[in-house]
């Protein structure tokens, strides 16, 4: 962030997911995260900065439920992993709340990515 002239010239993209499934995914693949390992406090200040430096406005994807952005699909030994949620532990509970003000401003902002049928969209 101390680059103003990277913060003010480049045009930058945030492509975010709900705290919740951020902090299940990190969990499976590092057990030993930490409360800033779901990254959506540091798109805001990042944000924030782009901002302060005078850059473009930046483009917020939130997509929707179901779609791979790219990549193979996860293995299943990956999914498999993936049984600790904030719904059974209070630590992933407890880093998604930190982390929910920060999804919702970033959501607010979120470029409408939402797929449409032939004739019923613009």
């Amino acid at each position: 962030m101390a680059d103003r002239h990277f913060l003010a010239e480049a045009r930058h993209a945030f492509l975010i997911r709900r705290p919740e499934k951020i902090a299940a995914s990190f969990y499976a693949l590092a057990p030993d995260m930490s409360v800033n390992t779901i990254g959506l406090e540091i798109m805001c200040e990042l944000q924030a900065a782009v901002g302060d430096a005078g850059g473009n406005p930046s483009v917020v994807i939130d997509p929707p439920a179901g779609t791979r952005m790219s990549g193979p699909a996860p293995a299943s030994g990956l999914r498999s992993a993936c049984t600790r949620t904030v719904e059974n532990s209070a630590e992933l509970a407890r880093f998604a709340a930190h982390h929910r003000p920060f999804y919702e401003r970033l959501y607010a902002q979120r470029l409408d990515v939402t797929p449409w049928e032939h004739g019923t969209g613009p």
